[in-house]
């Protein structure tokens, strides 16, 4: 997935503060995680609970 594809379905509300996204996008402390997800296929997203094992 890219990260225009994980940002697409990820929706924010009009003045409600959003920990992940500011307004000028993905925030510093999250761009780790979603430059992980870019990484990952759809096929290991829906094996998402293996992933999670394997990773503890």
């Amino acid at each position: 997935m890219t990260l225009p594809e994980i940002l697409e379905s990820y929706h924010t509300q009009s003045n409600v503060w959003d920990e992940l996204m500011s307004h000028t996008g993905v925030r510093e402390s999250y761009l780790h995680l979603v430059k992980t997800l870019e990484g990952l296929s759809a096929e290991e997203m829906g094996n998402k609970d293996e992933l999670a094992k394997s990773c503890s």
